[in-house]
C-alpha cells in the first residue's frame, strides 16, 4: 500500500520504535485555489486538536472528522469570545463565571470523557488563536496537564489556572502600554499607507483582529476605522496649512486612494469640504 496514509503511518512507527517519539500527522483534502488555504489550515488545526485530545491514531484525515458524529460536541467560539472580552477588561470574576457555565454544560451533555476533553482543548485553542500574544506565555506544562487530567473536575482545575494566568498576563500588558496606545502608535506610523487595515495593525501588535477591534472600542469609545480617518484628516489639515497641492496628491499623501473618498471623509469629520477649509 503506497497511499500517503500508509507512508505516514510507517514514518510514525519508525519514530516511535527507534526514537521513542510520538509523531502525529494530519492530512488535508487538496484545495484548488489559494483563497481556500486559510479554511484548510483551520480544519487541519481542529483535526490536530481532536487527535491529541482523543488519543486517535497517528495519521488522521480531516475528512474523517465529519464521519465521527461526536455526540454533544459543542461550538466553543461563543465561550472563547466571552472569555476574551472578560480578560480584556480584567473582569476575572466574570471570566471564572463563564468557565463555570462552560463546564456545567459539558457535564450536562453526558458525553464520554474524551469528548469532554476535546471540547476543553478546542476552547483552549480558540482562546490562544484570539490572544496570540499570550500563547507564548503559557508554558508547555499547562497544556500537558490537560492531557494528563483523567476526569472533568481535574480538567476544570487546570483550565481555571490557565484563565487566571491569562488574566494576570493581561494586567502586566496593560501596565506597560494599553492596547489602544499601541494601536494609535501603529496608526500614526502608517496612516499614509492606503492599504492600512485592522488585520495589518493586529498582526503588528500580535493580537487577533477581533480582539483589537473590541478592546480598542472599549478603551476609547471609538471605532478603529473612525480613528484612522480622524488621524488622516488631521494630517491633511496640517498639510493644507503649509502646502499648496492638488486634492488628489493630498489625498494620496494621507492614505486615501482617490480624492472622492478623501472629500467624503473630510466632510464627515469637519462638516465642511477641503476647499472651504483652505478658504
Amino acid at each position: 500500500d503506497t497511499s500517503i496514509d500508509a507512508v505516514l503511518g510507517r514514518l510514525c512507527d519508525f519514530f516511535r520504535d527507534h526514537f521513542n517519539l510520538i509523531l502525529r500527522c494530519v492530512v488535508s483534502d487538496p484545495v484548488d485555489h489559494i483563497d481556500k488555504l486559510p479554511g484548510a489550515y483551520h480544519d487541519m488545526n481542529a483535526a490536530y486538536v481532536y487527535q491529541i485530545a482523543s488519543s486517535e491514531q497517528s495519521v488522521l484525515r480531516v475528512s474523517q472528522l465529519s464521519e465521527k458524529r461526536i455526540a454533544g460536541a459543542m461550538v466553543v467560539n461563543d465561550y472563547a469570545h466571552l472569555l476574551v472580552e472578560a480578560i480584556a477588561i480584567r473582569a476575572t470574576a466574570d471570566a471564572l463565571k463563564i468557565v463555570d457555565e462552560f463546564f456545567v454544560e459539558l457535564g450536562q451533555a453526558d458525553d464520554m470523557f474524551r469528548v469532554q476533553r476535546f471540547n476543553v482543548f478546542a476552547l483552549t485553542s480558540a482562546l490562544l488563536n484570539m490572544r496570540c500574544d499570550q500563547a507564548c506565555g503559557l508554558n508547555t506544562a499547562m497544556i500537558d496537564a490537560l492531557l494528563d487530567d483523567q476526569n472533568l473536575a481535574a480538567l476544570k482545575e487546570t483550565f481555571v489556572k490557565m484563565i487566571l494566568f491569562m488574566c494576570q498576563t493581561e494586567d502586566e500588558i496593560r501596565q506597560e502600554d494599553s492596547l489602544s496606545d499601541k494601536v494609535k502608535q501603529a496608526v500614526n506610523r502608517q496612516y499614509a499607507d492606503v492599504n492600512l487595515s485592522l488585520t495589518q495593525i493586529a498582526r503588528e501588535i500580535k493580537l487577533s483582529p477581533k480582539y483589537v477591534s473590541k478592546l480598542f472600542k472599549i478603551e476609547t469609545g471609538q471605532g478603529l476605522l473612525d480613528y484612522i480617518n480622524a488621524v488622516r484628516i488631521q494630517k491633511a489639515k496640517e498639510r493644507m496649512l503649509h502646502h499648496e497641492e492638488p486634492i488628489q496628491k493630498l489625498a494620496e499623501a494621507v492614505g486615501y486612494s482617490n480624492a472622492k473618498t478623501f472629500r467624503r471623509a473630510f466632510r464627515k469629520i469637519e462638516g465642511i469640504n477641503p476647499g472651504q477649509f483652505r478658504g
